[in-house]
């Protein structure tokens, strides 16, 4: 039996509660409208939304290789806003994290939040994506 963290910044990213069979407990960092199981614990952290206008220029580049590149370094890029949200409820987070297994990043724009998070946290192994998890419990 295991305890597994999920790192998410979409809700349809986040596993069904039988995804990993013989996790004890569930934890899920990510947004507040997420849905959980009675059995998964939500620790909210909601991305700040850009302004219309500045959403609309990162649309815009979004659609070119080197505009993609250019929001990925900027402080607008997704998965930066969702480590600051992550930041932001640091005692939460660092209380959710106790006693991990594994850590996983369910999508792209968690990775980032994901690898701070095992940095600041020795011991769990992170992974991405549920397969990559369920082989990491089988190797502990």
């Amino acid at each position: 039996m295991s305890k597994i963290v999920y790192v998410a910044t979409r809700t349809s990213a986040v596993p069904r509660e039988d995804a990993i069979d013989g996790a004890r407990q569930a934890v899920v960092i990510g947004p507040g409208e997420t849905p959980t199981s009675t059995s998964q614990r939500l620790v909210v952290a909601n991305v700040a939304e850009l302004r219309p206008g500045l959403q609309r220029l990162v649309d815009i580049l979004w659609r070119s290789a080197p505009g993609r590149t250019l929001v990925r370094i900027s402080p607008f890029d997704r998965s930066r806003r969702f480590w600051r949200a992550v930041r932001e409820q640091r005692p939460v987070v660092a209380d959710a994290l106790k006693g991990a297994d594994v850590i996983v990043a369910a999508d792209r724009d968690a990775l980032w939040a994901t690898w701070h998070l095992a940095r600041k946290t020795r011991g769990p192994a992170v992974v991405y994506g549920v397969s990559a998890a369920k082989f990491a419990l089988n190797i502990q």
